[in-house]
């Protein structure tokens, strides 16, 4: 991992093997992030899993 990782809560992020994360990545993880093996992600990349709640 290369520095500047930012996440909103983070209880909620998987990652596999062998991960990559480039520069300046972003995660909102809420709704749950799951990274597999073997994974390469680029910089300033954001990853928005959000949960929200339904309005009825």
């Amino acid at each position: 991992m290369i520095s500047s990782f930012y996440t909103d809560f983070g209880k909620n992020i998987h990652i596999g093997k062998n991960i990559f994360f480039n520069t300046n990545c972003s995660f909102q993880d809420r709704g749950g992030i799951l990274i597999g093996d073997h994974s390469a992600i680029g910089m300033n990349v954001t990853i928005a899993a959000l949960n929200h709640g339904l309005w009825i």
